[in-house]
């Protein structure tokens, strides 16, 4: 087995790929069943001849620079597995700053009902996913808050499809609900206005004109209406105003920005009369990844 799992390797280095190894053993072991630690230590044995012929398929959909995660079908994030194929955008470790964001202020509202405040809120904290697509961050906010309950949106019903499965898979779909439509438009006529503690959601923000640039894995087979925006100050205005009647007061929306892009997306919150405090949240590198801001009160403040 060891000179397949070499062989594999070689194969994707010559396509470019730059931890070819690494996947190379990662594929090994989708192919096998098995742990990737447990690919080196059947080192000596021979390879299954189905496990086989499912390996070099797999070679040969990544020597075409397919993303390893549609290759094997899960990807971590937030020390969750989800299930991913090409029907969504692959879940990506900057989009934890997004979610940790989240849940530091819904634990916030929560630590603030109980515990400073005395007794107990009425009901759980509703929180609202914009653009949902894999359903990871609706599925984690849930998973990791417990008293949560949570409106996940997409315009793409195949991708809800894979939210779903994803919510089902982690145990939190009793306390999710799916919609189809286009922002926040599936909540209309619900009598939801006033009644949501948090916004959030990581919207399309990668200039079109960029497409060539991009690495094949991301532009050849990534969802294009989950990655490019040419009006980034349309999509993020329309965002915050249809949020806006939903917010309680004192409520949160937090949306994933480029580094770039962070700027004026600040500046379209601090321009709407609803929000106080539009803030930048910059992600482990340093770079800008998160935009918040609160719905300001009948006080002009954003205290709840």
């Amino acid at each position: 087995m060891g000179d397949i799992v070499r062989w594999a390797g070689r194969e994707l280095e010559a396509a470019g790929i730059a931890e070819a190894a690494l996947e190379a053993s990662i594929l090994a072991a989708h192919a096998l069943g098995c742990r990737r630690t447990d690919v080196y230590l059947r080192f000596g044995e021979a390879m299954d001849p189905g496990s086989l012929e499912m390996l070099k398929a797999m070679v040969g959909r990544r020597r075409k620079r397919e993303p390893l995660q549609y290759i094997i079908g899960i990807q971590e994030f937030m020390s969750l597995e989800f299930q991913v194929d090409r029907r969504v955008l692959i879940p990506r470790a900057d989009t934890e700053v997004l979610v940790e964001t989240a849940i530091d202020y819904l634990k916030s509202i929560a630590r603030a009902a109980s515990g400073v405040m005395g007794g107990s809120r009425d009901g759980p904290s509703i929180f609202v996913d914009v653009g949902t697509g894999s359903g990871c961050i609706a599925v984690s906010i849930a998973k990791y808050c417990e008293n949560v309950v949570g409106w996940a949106t997409d315009m793409s019903a195949r991708a809800l499809e894979v939210a779903m499965a994803n919510a089902v898979r982690h145990g939190v779909a009793d306390r999710l609900t799916f919609s189809c439509g286009d922002l926040l438009e599936p909540l209309k006529g619900f009598g939801m206005e006033g009644k949501i503690s948090l916004v959030v959601s990581n919207p399309p923000y990668i200039d079109p004109r960029t497409r060539e640039s991009l690495q094949p894995e991301v532009g050849v087979y990534e969802p294009e209406e989950a990655l490019y925006c040419s009006d980034i100050v349309g999509l993020y205005s329309r965002l915050a105003d249809q949020a806006a009647p939903y917010l309680v007061e004192g409520g949160m929306i937090a949306v994933e920005v480029g580094d770039e892009t962070a700027t004026v997306v600040k500046d379209v919150f601090a321009s709407r009369g609803s929000y106080v405090g539009a803030s930048i949240v910059l992600d482990y590198g340093g770079r800008a990844r998160v935009v918040r801001a609160v719905k300001r009160d009948a006080a002009g403040s954003g205290r709840r």
